[in-house]
């Protein structure tokens, strides 16, 4: 550590870097370049919320359900509608979806929500309901909000049309 920063006092600072940063944050309001602002200090927009009990929660939307688009596509769509592509988490296979405790998503601090297509109706986590995204709906204090991904039918349907109109209805609960 060199001098100048042995002999800073770091309150100090701090009180310095918070005015800095009020200072730059309110003329990017002014300026309406918030969001480049606030992703140029490495803070989204998009990236922190808070949920409807107050707890900070991350940006990572789990996509379950078999899909007739491959990740890569479903990734792009996620980007191309404004989305970090990377702030997704995929569980495509049919196969591999039973072997997900849903459980794990009650006061989940890591899902803001959950995106859902088709499944079986008999996975970890169901306790009592018929299907996971049924006690999920239900369920709204203990789990993120859950967005079905349907096709023009109402039936669940993971395609690339269905999952652009879910992210649409998903940034309105969001937002």
């Amino acid at each position: 550590m060199n001098e100048n920063m042995q002999s800073l006092d770091y309150s100090e600072l701090l009180n310095r870097v918070i005015s800095h940063v009020t200072n730059q944050f309110s003329i990017a309001v002014r300026e309406s370049t918030l969001e480049d602002y606030l992703v140029s200090i490495g803070f989204s927009l998009h990236g922190e919320r808070f949920n409807s009990r107050g707890s900070r929660i991350t940006n990572t939307i789990l996509v379950v359900g078999e899909s007739r688009s491959s990740q890569r596509i479903l990734q792009n769509i996620a980007d191309n509608s404004g989305l970090n592509k990377y702030n997704f988490e995929y569980l495509l296979d049919y196969m591999e979806i039973p072997r997900f405790n849903f459980n794990n998503l009650q006061h989940s601090t890591k899902y803001c929500a959950v995106l859902v297509g088709p499944m079986a109706h008999q996975q970890r986590g169901v306790d009592g309901f018929s299907s996971i995204i049924a006690r999920m709906e239900e369920e709204t204090d203990i789990y993120p909000p859950v967005v079905r991904i349907t096709n023009s039918r109402g039936d669940l349907q993971i395609s690339n049309s269905g999952f652009k109109e879910a992210l649409a209805e998903l940034e309105i609960i969001l937002t």
